[in-house]
């Protein structure tokens, strides 16, 4: 099964290189998307892909890299987004 969620990432996740480790994650995986840092500290991310990708996307995104500090994760199902590729949005 395809799945699309969209991601709000909570805690000390800007700074940290938090952006750069969802866009590998996501490539490894083969995942289409988007992650961007939002004006209230947290980051947003929108990805699609096989269920069980997904599930280790969400896996490695709630725990971060080594300097972040997710504090919480929440997630909910989104329309797929028109991107064949996976990219870190300004």
């Amino acid at each position: 099964m395809y799945l699309c969620k969209r991601y709000v990432v909570y805690g000390q996740v800007q700074g940290v290189g938090f952006r750069m480790f969802t866009l590998q994650v996501a490539k490894d995986l083969n995942l289409a998307g988007w992650v961007q840092n939002q004006a209230t500290g947290s980051v947003e991310i929108i990805a699609c892909g096989p269920e069980q990708s997904m599930k280790e996307f969400e896996a490695k995104i709630a725990i971060g890299p080594d300097n972040a500090k997710v504090d919480r994760l929440i997630q909910e199902k989104c329309a797929a987004p028109n991107l064949n590729d996976f990219i870190i949005k300004k």
